[in-house]
């Protein structure tokens, strides 16, 4: 496979999707001539950073995509009127606006030490608006810049970007909060003029206008960037052994239900802050996170995973020329079932990897189990490093809480194995409204059966303490295992 040093993004690209900033360094593959008989595919995750802005859902422009617009009530956006409108706001720091939702501070710090603050630097440029009150719409921001001199990244950067992000939804007057996410990236500053600040673009094909999202810059720069400004990019790297990242937020009591993420041993505290605010600090390793790709011509494939390729809606692609390449997100049952038949494919190896720091709401939580599907408060959070993962709240069925994730055994050498980390944490009383446990300590098991039904090798915790429960399962390896847990409680 041969890795392409320079890649020419069309404008149409951007008009189609939303820019994807990704957690690492991007993994540019050859790609495939379809028109052949080809299929090329990546499977990564597809978590996106970038700046503020607002999409009109209730509108479509000349090629039939929801317009972009950059503040509410610009580009076509009116919260006056009845506008569908998704609005994505990019928190800002406590200290710039206490009034919402905000971030308190960063720890960057070597895991065998005490915790160490990061200093704010600065948010970058980009599209920012302000909010309505009448409706209660938080003011957005962009994404912004620290300093941890104490804990250099990979590439000796000592600089590091957040983005933690809320979409709210304005339907037809009635405003409610979505989903939310927090992306923490180490970063290489980069001083260049191709690069420009982060928004709304505004561009005409074929004589008509649309709108598309993306980083400003001349198309053929390969860089992924955490966040851009004027000659700037924070060009995503991977952080360094033993880091461990600690954000502190004020977020609002609105977001309730489940998070997810790509992170390890977290520390989870969720307390009270005021009428409208809960203080959530998730101190935690980033982890790695393997990508899988691969090229086959798609008749030599089995017909099933042909119908999921041909059938089942991509997030999106990449063309250079006449090659390109799909790829799909690493969230979701039918991806873990598209990977395990791809890892085959692939030789069992994967593509490349990236150190993610990642945490996001699930926007739907639907397990059937009223105790899971609590949306009264914040009740649990599952993070992962498998390659896929079914993503969602874990299923609870006959009396095991259960988590499904696939990927490929090896990494990118061929030889060493790919190895996974699992961390669960469940409200204290969560877990005693699925098993009727009283108020006595509780404790459980963790087991990793394999595709066969085989039992995998992992190291296992277990623990109560300060109102959460915590498990984990490290080192098991992939094929398409599930991963069990039983809780338990001495009577």
């Amino acid at each position: 496979m041969k890795l392409w040093k320079t890649a020419v993004i069309a404008t149409l690209l951007f008009a189609l999707a939303p820019a994807n900033l990704a957690s690492a360094e991007q993994f540019l593959p050859e790609g495939v001539d379809e028109k052949k008989g080809d299929v090329a595919v990546l499977v990564r995750d597809t978590f996106t950073s970038g700046g503020s802005w607002v999409r009109n859902y209730g509108k479509r422009d000349a090629f039939g995509n929801r317009p972009f617009c950059s503040g509410l009530t610009k580009d076509g956006c009116d919260t006056t009127k009845d506008d569908y409108l998704s609005i994505n706001q990019i928190i800002p720091i406590c200290s710039v606006d206490s009034q919402a939702s905000c971030i308190e501070g960063l720890d960057i710090y070597d895991a065998t030490s005490v915790p160490q603050a990061a200093s704010y630097v600065r948010n970058v440029s980009g599209t920012q608006f302000a909010g309505d009150s009448r409706l209660g719409i938080p003011s957005a921001y962009t994404p912004a810049v620290w300093d941890a001199p104490s804990k250099a990244n990979a590439s000796g950067s000592t600089k590091y970007v957040t983005s933690v992000k809320i979409t709210w939804v304005l339907k037809y007057g009635r405003l409610s909060l979505l989903n939310f996410s927090a992306i923490v990236n180490a970063v290489e500053e980069i001083q260049d003029k191709r690069f420009g600040p982060s928004g709304v673009g505004y561009a005409t094909r074929d004589g008509k206008p649309f709108t598309y999202l993306g980083a400003m810059n001349d198309g053929y720069t390969t860089e992924e960037c955490a966040a851009t400004d004027v000659g700037y990019c924070a060009k995503v790297v991977d952080f360094s052994e033993n880091t461990r990242v600690g954000l502190k937020l004020r977020l609002s009591k609105e977001l309730t239900g489940w998070l997810q993420g790509r992170i390890s041993k977290p520390s989870l505290s969720v307390t009270t802050y005021d009428s409208k605010l809960n203080r959530v600090v998730v101190d935690a390793s980033p982890v790695v996170v393997p990508q899988l790709y691969t090229e086959a011509k798609m008749k030599s494939l089995p017909s099933a995973l042909q119908d999921d390729l041909y059938w089942w809606h991509s997030t999106g692609g990449r063309a250079f020329g006449d090659r390109q390449w799909r790829i799909f997100s690493s969230e979701g049952e039918r991806v873990v079932k598209i990977t395990k038949a791809l890892a085959k494919v692939a030789n069992d190896r994967a593509a490349h990897t990236s150190t993610n720091w990642n945490i996001s709401s699930l926007e739907v939580v639907n397990t059937g189990n009223r105790c899971l599907d609590n949306t009264s408060r914040l009740v649990g959070l599952v993070t992962t490093n498998a390659l896929a993962y079914s993503g969602g709240a874990p299923r609870f069925r006959n009396g095991f809480l259960s988590y499904q994730v696939a990927g490929a055994h090896y990494l990118p050498d061929g030889v060493t194995k790919a190895e996974g980390t699992y961390d669960l944490a469940l409200r204290s009383e969560t877990a005693r409204c699925l098993y009727g446990f009283s108020q006595a300590p509780i404790s459980g098991t963790i087991s990793v059966i394999g595709d066969r039904g085989e039992k995998k090798i992992a190291t296992t915790v277990v623990r109560e303490k300060a109102g959460w429960v915590t498990l984990a399962a490290y080192g098991f390896t992939f094929s398409s295992p599930t991963i069990k847990v039983k809780l338990t409680q001495k009577r």
